[in-house]
Formats: structure tokens, C-alpha cells, sequence
């Protein structure tokens, strides 16, 4: 079972009665003052607090910390993520009805057109040309929108007859690398291009010799670990951040989307021959449906 442990400034409250006298000026002190104890070390935040030093590693430990310096690296991420949702409780609540569709509307199409202007047909012939070729396709993604996507890549991919395998599981990634061989290529799929799991599986999956594609953000460690990357770009500055979904699974939608229309075109007759065995296979479950699309 995962444990999602309070935040240090709220520990720090709800235990204020039980400290000790000396403890509970440090602690009165931090909730008073968090930012200004991040410029303090131990010397200085002891002098202000009217303590001895070593109360102040006693109290840190007491936190769960294991010294003062982890310690600020945690209250300053704390601190940062505070500010983040205070700016969220800024926002404009209020907007609704079609102002607020048209905002969604707006994000997403800014980020096709965005994801339109960056994608470039040598690259994406050249993929396709590797899933057509490839003994497995590996589709990877890991969170929210980059493990949907990956699991519809697999959906559109396996309707061609490319055998492929969807894992969103950081474990089952790893082994599925390093049991890769030359003929197999891994799709991997990340906002950020920073998830440790998918670096991971990338690099043991390039050492073992296979082809790694990433769709991703262009800078990021992921792309710096593959032989493809279709960029993916974020949100747009003036993308509002608050309340509205982020519009990247838009712009990884498309390059999925892209991959496979060419992908279908290179195999031709074989793949329709694929989409009909499987069109043939669901009419015998629910019968005919003529107005379902052959590729879906």
C-alpha cells in the first residue's frame, strides 16, 4: 500500500502541542517564517529560533528528515508546490458555458497545429518503415494521457498485424528491454521525456540492439536515449493552466495517428486484409455494421 505522508509545514502543526519547549520554537518559527528558514543554516536558523544547534538536527530528524540539508530540499519543494496551487485558487473559477469550451477547443487545436508544424514525413516514413519491418513493437507510457496513448498505439497498430505489447508497468518495461533483440522496436511515449522507468528501458532496450522511438519532448533525457523522437511541444504559453486538461495527448494522438496511416499505406493489400479478418470476426459477434469505420 502506498503512503502519501503529510507535508513537513503540516506535520509540523498538527504535532506543535507535544514538542517540547525548545522544539516548539523551532516548529513556531518555521510555520511563521518557511521561506525565510530556507536562506538560514543550522547556525543561523538556531540563533533565531533561540535554540542550540543540536536541537536543530534533533527536530529535522523528528521530521523524518536524515540532516538539515534534506530537510530544505524538501521544505523548498513543499514551499514550490504551495505557490503552484495558490495560483490555481487565483484562477477564474467562474468560467463556464461556451467560454469554457471554447478554451478547451482552443488548446487542443492550438496544439495539433503545433504538433502539425514539427512533424516532419522523412521521420515519420522512416518509423513507419521500422514497425512495418519489426518482429514486436513495444508501446510505453507511464502517468496519465502518455500510458493512454500508448495503450491506443497498441490498438491501432496490432489491427495492421504488427505484433505489439502495451505495458505501463515501470517493472515489466525494464524486463521486456532486456529481453529485446535487433528486431524489435520500442514506442515510447512522455510528456517530459523524464520518467526513470522509460529511460531505463531505453537504454537496455538500444543495448540489446533494438530501435527506440520516442515521442516526447525534444530536449529531454528520453530523446537523448532514442534513434527517433517525434516532438511533442506542451502546453503554449498562453495556455491556462488551471482547471483545463493538458492538451499534449493531443499533439501524441496525432503522431500515433500519422505513424499508422502510414504504416497501412506501406502494407497495402496485407492490411486490409488484416482489417477484414477483423471486421469479419466482430459481424460474427453483433452482426453486420456497415456504418462502423473498417479501421476502428
Amino acid at each position: 500500500m502506498v503512503v502519501v505522508n503529510k507535508g513537513l509545514l503540516e506535520t509540523i502543526k498538527a504535532g506543535l502541542g507535544g514538542y517540547r519547549t525548545a522544539e516548539r520554537k523551532v516548529g513556531e518559527m518555521l510555520l511563521s517564517a518557511p521561506d525565510e528558514a530556507l536562506r538560514l543554516n543550522v547556525r543561523t536558523l538556531s540563533a533565531k529560533a533561540d535554540v542550540s544547534e543540536p536541537t536543530i538536527i534533533r527536530f529535522v530528524r523528528k521530521l523524518g528528515c536524515d540532516g538539515f540539508p534534506q530537510f530544505r530540499i524538501q521544505l523548498a519543494q513543499e514551499l514550490a508546490m504551495d505557490r503552484v496551487f495558490a495560483e490555481i485558487g487565483q484562477a477564474e473559477p467562474s468560467v463556464s458555458g461556451h467560454l469554457l469550451i471554447d478554451r478547451v477547443a482552443q488548446s487542443a487545436t492550438r496544439a495539433i497545429a503545433r504538433a502539425v508544424e514539427a512533424l516532419d514525413d522523412a521521420t515519420i516514413g522512416a518509423v513507419a518503415g521500422l514497425l512495418v519491418d519489426c518482429s514486436r513493437l513495444y508501446c510505453y507510457g507511464v502517468g496519465g494521457s502518455s500510458a493512454i496513448v500508448a495503450r491506443e498505439a497498441e490498438n491501432r497498430f496490432f489491427r495492421a498485424g504488427i505484433a505489439s505489447h502495451m505495458s505501463e508497468d515501470p517493472y515489466r518495461q525494464v524486463m521486456d528491454a532486456s529481453l529485446a533483440g535487433p528486431a524489435d522496436v520500442f514506442l515510447i511515449f512522455s510528456a517530459t521525456g523524464r520518467p526513470a522507468s522509460l529511460l531505463d528501458a531505453a537504454e537496455i532496450a538500444r543495448s540489446r540492439g533494438a530501435k527506440v522511438v520516442s515521442v516526447t519532448h525534444a530536449h529531454s533525457p528520453l530523446a537523448e536515449r532514442s534513434d527517433y523522437v517525434l516532438r511533442v511541444n506542451g502546453p503554449a504559453p498562453e495556455t491556462p493552466r488551471y482547471y483545463f486538461p493538458s492538451p499534449v495527448r493531443y499533439e501524441q494522438l496525432l503522431i500515433v495517428d500519422c505513424i499508422a496511416a502510414r504504416v497501412t499505406v506501406d502494407l497495402g493489400d496485407a492490411a486490409i486484409q488484416k482489417l477484414r479478418s477483423i471486421r469479419a470476426a466482430l459481424a460474427a459477434l453483433h452482426g453486420p455494421m456497415p456504418e462502423q469505420p473498417a479501421g476502428d
